[in-house]
């Protein structure tokens, strides 16, 4: 069976991580049916990481800065023998058969994703994505065991664009292979603790022909569940 690690730099925000943790713990057990291991490695501080070991998720304590959040957790990752190393946000979701898919892809080769849904910090609109470069990018042991710490530790932005430039660097011929399922394959729930701008998500849509709408309950729901979809219209306030 193959194994996938999820890097999670989480700070803040602990309502909104608690609901999205428990959550992973299901999308975990949907995906080993469909063949993956998946885990999920935190790293953080102090109560960030006392929720996250309360899911029974491994942790590394580190100060907040992002570029060194991520290199601990792609090093971790290599140190543990994962075959892939998916680098993921705190307040997103997944499709089962995403990280399934992921997990089967070449050893050899970048991942990438390209769709991304996100929910506004109201609640009220989202934005589905098609991103024209990539959305989110998972990394095979192959080539990141060359560059396990990918990323200048200094920067606290982007980080995405960072471990991409540290392991191509380490691996300049490496192909480049696309995981593409739909455009709910990823939904972010956006808080007022967030780094990217909506402005940027609605950038992206208008490169691409995507429009605000209202968000999709019923896909959500469809996708995660009925329980799933209470917790997280409470956080936003709604009914």
């Amino acid at each position: 069976m193959k194994t996938l690690s999820l890097c999670t730099p989480v700070w803040g925000r602990p309502i909104l991580t608690e609901i999205l943790f428990r959550e992973r713990v299901r999308t975990f057990e949907q995906a080993r049916e469909l063949g993956v291991e998946c885990q999920c490695i935190v790293i953080g501080e102090g109560s960030d990481l006392e929720l996250a070991r309360g899911f029974g998720f491994p942790t590394i304590e580190a100060p907040n800065m992002l570029g060194r959040k991520y290199n601990d957790g792609h090093e971790w990752a290599v140190r543990e023998g994962f075959d892939f190393s998916f680098q993921v946000n705190s307040d997103q979701t997944f499709d089962p058969r995403l990280l399934a898919a992921i997990a089967e892809s070449p050893s050899d080769s970048f991942v990438q994703t390209r769709w991304l849904t996100s929910i506004h910090r109201d609640g009220e609109k989202a934005i589905a994505t098609w991103n024209p470069l990539w959305a989110m990018r998972a990394y095979p042991l192959e080539l990141l065991r060359r560059a396990p710490r990918p990323c200048d530790e200094t920067l606290d932005r982007m980080c995405d664009s960072g471990v991409y430039e540290g392991v191509l660097r380490a691996n300049p011929d490496a192909p480049t292979h696309e995981v593409v399922l739909h455009p709910m394959e990823t939904i972010q729930f956006e808080s007022p603790t967030q780094l990217t701008s909506w402005g940027r998500h609605v950038k992206v849509g208008l490169m691409t022909g995507s429009a605000e709408t209202r968000v999709p309950w019923e896909g959500i729901t469809l996708q995660h569940g009925e329980a799933f979809t209470r917790e997280i219209k409470n956080f936003y306030g709604l009914r």
